[in-house]
């Protein structure tokens, strides 16, 4: 975390050094992650949102960094007693239980450190690589219970886990660029993996093994 926060004041020096080769862009995107919950792996969609700074060293070469806000929604949908497969941990079974449901909500930041190198002129096409770190916010689970005699929800609980899991992320991508003389706008399809990942917190075991997605972006030339 301390690289990254150094490489990040690194490009903000660059900024006072070089206006004319900064950029300050926003950027969101749309995405499918792999998440492990408690020894299962389910599919999660999600979506972040943030600013970025990038630094044009040549024609080719730019490297950018920022943050970014990111969100995930985890549904285990509603779970037989009996089914096997994913389980998460409820709490003891009553009589007349019949199936469960868990869900999550899952908050992040993001610091990406990432260099793309893109050829052309007005048109751009080429490729990003780099790292980002990810820093869990917060985690809301929602469980909730259904019993035989009854139609609907007899019972549910609400917890909330605060800044417990750290990771670090592989990405690359490809995508194509459009450039004017202050504006740039780029759609690129990316996909992370998780290299490295720890949690504080032993009975909510949330990491995540990869992820795809489409990001887009907008940078205002100085």
């Amino acid at each position: 975390m301390k690289h990254l926060l150094l490489l990040t004041t690194m490009f903000v020096s660059m900024s006072v050094l070089g206006q004319s080769k900064v950029s300050l862009g926003m950027i969101g995107s749309v995405d499918v992650t792999a998440l492990s919950p408690m020894g299962g792996t389910m599919p999660s969609m999600g979506y972040q949102s943030g600013i970025r700074v990038r630094y044009q060293f040549t024609k080719v070469f730019s490297m950018q960094t920022g943050i970014s806000f990111v969100s995930h929604q985890l549904a285990s949908g509603k779970q037989e007693i009996d089914r096997s497969g994913w389980q998460p941990i409820v709490a003891p079974s009553p009589d007349g239980l019949q199936a469960f449901e868990v869900n999550h909500q899952i908050q992040l930041l993001k610091v990406p450190v990432l260099g793309s190198f893109y050829f052309g002129d007005k048109w751009k096409v080429g490729f990003t690589t780099g790292i980002s770190y990810y820093h869990t916010l917060k985690v809301n689970e929602e469980q909730i219970r259904y019993y035989e005699s009854h139609t609907e929800t007899e019972h549910s609980t609400r917890d909330t886990y605060r800044g417990f899991s750290e990771s670090v992320w592989g990405a690359l991508g490809a995508g194509v660029e459009y450039q004017t003389r202050r504006l740039s706008f780029r759609i690129e399809p990316m996909a992370n993996y998780q290299l490295l990942g720890w949690s504080k917190i032993s009975t909510l075991n949330l990491t995540s093994l990869w992820s795809v997605g489409l990001n887009m972006a907008m940078f205002y030339h100085f």
